[in-house]
């Protein structure tokens, strides 16, 4: 049967697996196929750009969400391929923590796990301010064993006491993020496929809109109500930001939740950075306030120099003396504590300042598909195992 055809056999060497080594022989495995429109083919290719497409189909979507409660899982490097595992439990993994609530679900819009924390103060309210934090490399810090929900638990980060110390009711979220092969392709067109889908605005609403339905679920409530919202970014997370800024005359922006977007966050991003277009987005929505903090050093001097040189009314820019890694955790801090330096204003710097490496993290010149995001997230999902080590990078 594997042998060509020249040769006398059937050809189907390198089409199946061998005999034994494939679950479809065992009746438990299923290759799904979506026959789409002329034009809009999506193949069960194990191309980046292939994947990428299938894993933004509302298909997908719908099958992330709905298909482990009929007992299918699926396989992380096939979007298409899931199997039948009954035997597998569902297990929640929401957990108390600090007196809030923190759990992650599977998003019907974002490809990979959404981390929640509904701290205290947010609880049993009926309205809410929601936090996105978007995530640099995992690898560039010292990384949680659990992803996302360590970006909310574990030091240095620990975002979650933050918040719960600030006593506002503000629920935290923390999407995962896939540096390695993030498909921008798929929301902005080829020459963006650096930049994260989710900085697409109305992929953002979709999320903060799941969000809310989440917290009125865990609490067995109606979903609350959103009062003001936030969006911040570390590191690598320029390409979450970026993309926002580009897109300030979508129409998205003035619906769902960025309708009441007062607040854009930027902790160590300027490795990149198109300041022109933030500031014609502070221009365009009067109520829109921009922080920026940057290390003025290396590869983050130059975009960092040049917001500095924007300071207006809504732009505050301050230059951190605090390593890398440090910086969301404290800036955080003072940014949820009241009252806090007004917009606009230039924020003096309490020492001079002095870089501290620390052997802390600097943006790599390419980014190692593997080292950005375990391409098996068994631990995220909870299939098997943890994260594995650290890669280095």
């Amino acid at each position: 049967m594997l042998r060509p055809t020249g040769n006398g056999g059937y050809g189907i060497g390198g089409r199946i697996a061998a005999p034994g080594y494939s679950n479809h022989q065992g009746g438990i495995a299923v290759d799904l196929w979506q026959d789409r429109t002329r034009g809009n083919t999506i193949a069960n290719d194990s191309d980046n750009p292939s994947r990428c497409r299938w894993r933004h189909t509302w298909f997908h979507g719908w099958l992330r969400t709905n298909a482990p409660a009929h007992g299918f899982r699926p396989i992380l490097t096939e979007e298409w391929h899931w199997e039948y595992r009954p035997n597998v439990p569902i297990t929640s993994d929401l957990t108390d923590h600090r007196g809030g609530k923190l759990w992650t679900f599977a998003s019907a819009t974002h490809p990979y796990p959404v981390a929640v924390f509904c701290p205290k103060a947010a609880l049993g309210r009926p309205d809410v301010d929601v936090l996105v934090f978007a995530h640099g490399l995992p690898g560039g810090c010292p990384r949680p064993k659990r992803l996302p929900a360590g970006f909310v638990t574990t030091a240095p980060f620990e975002l979650g006491r933050v918040v719960d110390e600030s006593g506002r009711p503000v629920v935290l979220v923390v999407p995962l993020l896939d540096w390695g092969n993030p498909c921008g392709e798929v929301a902005f067109g080829a020459r963006h496929k650096d930049w994260q889908p989710i900085g697409k605005p109305a992929m953002l609403n979709a999320v903060v809109s799941e969000v809310l339905a989440e917290v009125g679920r865990v609490q067995g409530t109606a979903a609350p109500s959103l009062r003001q919202f936030v969006v911040a970014g570390h590191s690598r997370a320029y390409d979450v930001l970026e993309p926002l800024a580009a897109s300030r005359t979508d129409p998205a922006m003035s619906q769902g939740a960025l309708s009441r977007l007062n607040e854009v966050w930027a902790f160590d991003t300027t490795y990149a950075g198109d300041v022109a277009a933030w500031t014609d987005w502070l221009r365009l929505n009067p109520a829109l306030r921009l922080r920026v903090y940057y290390r003025p050093v290396d590869r983050t001097k130059n975009v960092g120099d040049r917001f500095y040189a924007q300071l207006g009314d809504r732009l505050a820019v301050t230059k951190a003396p605090e390593g890398h890694c440090a910086v969301p955790a404290k800036r955080l801090a003072e940014l949820l504590a009241v009252p806090a330096t007004r917009p606009g204003e230039e924020e003096t710097e309490e020492e001079p300042y002095e870089e501290t490496y620390d052997g802390e993290f600097e943006l790599p010149e390419a980014v190692d598909d593997e080292a950005a995001l375990d391409a098996d997230l068994s631990a995220t999902f909870g299939l098997d195992g943890e994260v594995p080590a650290e890669t280095g990078q």
